[in-house]
């Protein structure tokens, strides 16, 4: 059965492969099966950063959060994606 997953880079306030690269992805919602396939979407489909020689962060779990989407929880915004200069 298909689930929605969240995947949102984790601020470790270390340098990681978050870091190094300003034309980035910085979440993602996604359709699949299992956070497994939802983490290879994510770096099939992600921006500069799945090009990390160290591997995609989209597919460390130390790197990255994915939360499987539910309709519980509180009330609000579930992902806000800001592009300030």
């Amino acid at each position: 059965m298909k689930k929605l997953w969240l995947l949102v880079p984790i601020d470790s306030g270390r340098n990681t492969a978050w870091d190094t690269y300003l034309n980035r992805c910085s979440g993602l919602v996604i359709r699949a099966e299992s956070e497994t396939e939802a983490r290879s979407i994510a770096t099939e489909n992600g921006r500069a950063e799945r090009y990390n020689p160290q591997g995609s962060p989209w597919e460390t779990p130390l790197l990255t959060t994915c939360t499987e989407l539910t309709g519980d929880g509180e009330i609000g915004i579930v992902l806000q994606e800001d592009h300030g200069a």
